[in-house]
């Protein structure tokens, strides 16, 4: 078991109970019986706790690391199917896709977001670099979604309809009606997975 001499300042350190979750750090003081160790990466299931967060742990939750964030090894895939894959984790961590319309509880969004975070993580280690292509993967963190009733927005299945994406006007049919948001298939899309899912209110009839 891991006693207070063991550690000193700086030295870099995954804590957490032994059934629970574990989390890097670094330590940022020794006391006199505990350690002030500053958060490294994102924390938390039933809370989210910030990166840069300050705990107070004792020394026998702590365990020292050699290396700190991902150890990047060569790339065994193209870049194209890594990034592709990077993409999909992003747009799953946007917070409409997170809670699936507020059918998810926050709870299993939050359990969700940390195994989307660290497939990332994985992936960048593959990669042999950070990813910063598709923003910064911390500050994507799941919040609870205010959206309207969707289903007497008065949009049906097959609708016609366009919005705006990014500066893009976006045309396509009602692919279902959720019970916050309107599933749209964008025209010329033949995958049946790649759809938007839209506030009601953003949506505009199409000719």
């Amino acid at each position: 078991m891991a006693t207070i001499n063991d550690f000193k300042v700086g030295d870099k350190v995954t804590f957490g109970r032994g059934n629970g979750e574990q989390t890097q750090g670094t330590v940022v003081k020794v006391n006199r019986v505990k350690l002030k160790i500053r958060q490294d990466e994102s924390r938390g299931t039933m809370k989210s706790h910030a990166v840069g967060t300050i705990w107070t742990v004792p020394p026998h939750l702590c365990r020292k690391v050699v290396h700190s964030g991902p150890t990047f090894v060569p790339k065994s895939r193209p870049e194209t199917a890594i990034l592709g894959e990077a993409e999909r984790i992003m747009w799953n961590l946007e917070p409409e896709v997170l809670h699936c319309d507020g059918e998810r509880s926050r709870t299993e969004a939050r359990r969700v977001a940390n195994s989307l975070r660290r497939q990332f993580r994985a992936l960048e280690a593959e990669l042999g670099r950070p990813i910063t292509e598709f923003g910064d993967i911390d500050g994507m963190m799941p919040v609870i979604l205010t959206f309207g009733s969707a289903k007497s927005s008065g949009w049906s299945k097959g609708d016609k309809v366009a919005f705006d994406a990014k500066g893009n006007r976006v045309v396509g049919f009602v692919k279902r009606v959720n019970t916050k948001t309107v599933s749209v298939q964008p025209v010329g899309e033949t995958n049946p997975r790649r759809y938007w899912r839209v506030s009601p209110s953003l949506l505009s009839s199409a000719a």
